[in-house]
């Protein structure tokens, strides 16, 4: 195995910087490549926390969760830090026995985000797909397997297309946007015990959602060729973006249950006093015994 040296990473001449970045380096993998479109571009490992703060000020979502985050990879140009493939745990850890007989839970990753700046132009995220893929190749050696989803409101998944992956299928799923255009898939209402799921119920319960479905697509890479993916594999679809808005009928005995168990979580099994939730531009404070004599967070906005 070649050896490895640590080195600090290229000074960043935009708003993303932290006060040391330090990059494994082996001198084997190139980190550059010319493009017609964009010209020279550099590739390197970028801190968990600038990767972060970048892509909840630019993706769409504006989210970042905690299994995101293993390995990021930066796009630079003349020394600018351009975008973003941010790689972690898969959404549901176990789903990779049904994935490949060949792989452990470790051995695959999930490319949670991708975000490039404006600035460079058309290919660049399959670029920086292609680029990123070759240094988790030569960095996370134990990865063996990459997934991702394509986002049904905005395409089926070109970019993974022209980038090799494998697509095995969609799947449609039901999310709920609020009056921001920020969208949820109903889990996160209730399957976190932290206290953003009392936010989230009371906009709820506040009538802030509408809900609708789209189709996820499903595309893996495999960075070792030994591994034997189980799914079928099909043809590249070709079709439009599509979202379709649902009639539905709010549960308010859901979203009360929901912040129930989030409550009793914080009471019982993490044994708080007291904690604070936050809900439009405020910040509150529930306590236990808040909780024991029956008062509803509710109450407390108005």
């Amino acid at each position: 195995m070649d050896s490895v040296k640590i080195r600090p990473a290229p000074t960043l001449t935009f708003k993303y910087k932290v006060a040391q970045l330090f990059i494994v380096q082996r001198p084997s993998l190139p980190l550059t490549k010319q493009t017609k479109i964009n010209g020279l571009l550099s590739f390197d490992i970028i801190d968990k926390a600038v990767a972060r703060k970048m892509i909840i000020d630019n993706h769409y979502s504006h989210s970042w969760y905690h299994m995101m985050g293993k390995a990021n990879i930066g796009v630079f140009k003349d020394g600018e830090l351009l975008g973003v493939a941010s790689y972690g745990a898969i959404k549901v850890p176990n789903s990779f026995k049904s994935i490949s007989e060949d792989i452990e839970k470790h051995e695959i990753v999930e490319l949670n985000r991708l975000w490039i700046d404006d600035k460079l132009g058309k290919n660049a995220e399959s670029v920086l797909i292609s680029k990123s893929l070759s240094i988790l190749k030569h960095y996370f050696p134990e990865i063996k397997v990459v997934q991702s989803f394509a986002d049904g409101r905005l395409g089926c998944g070109a970019i993974y297309q022209a980038s090799n992956f494998g697509y095995y299928g969609f799947h449609e799923t039901e999310f709920f946007e609020n009056t921001e255009g920020r969208c949820f898939h109903e889990m996160v209402f209730h399957t976190s015990s932290r206290p953003l799921v009392i936010t989230r119920n009371l906009e709820m319960l506040d009538n802030r959602f509408r809900k609708f479905k789209t189709r996820t697509y499903r595309y893996l890479y495999c960075l070792d060729r030994d591994v034997k993916i189980k799914l079928e594999k099909q043809p590249y679809p070709k079709v439009p973006p599509f979202k379709e808005y649902l009639d539905w009928n709010l549960s308010q005995e859901k979203c009360n249950r929901w912040i129930q168990n989030c409550l009793r979580y914080q009471f019982v099994k993490l044994e708080k006093d007291k904690f604070r939730f936050t809900f439009d531009d405020g910040k509150y404070t529930y306590t236990k015994k808040m909780w024991e004599d029956g008062i509803h967070p509710k109450s407390l906005l108005n």
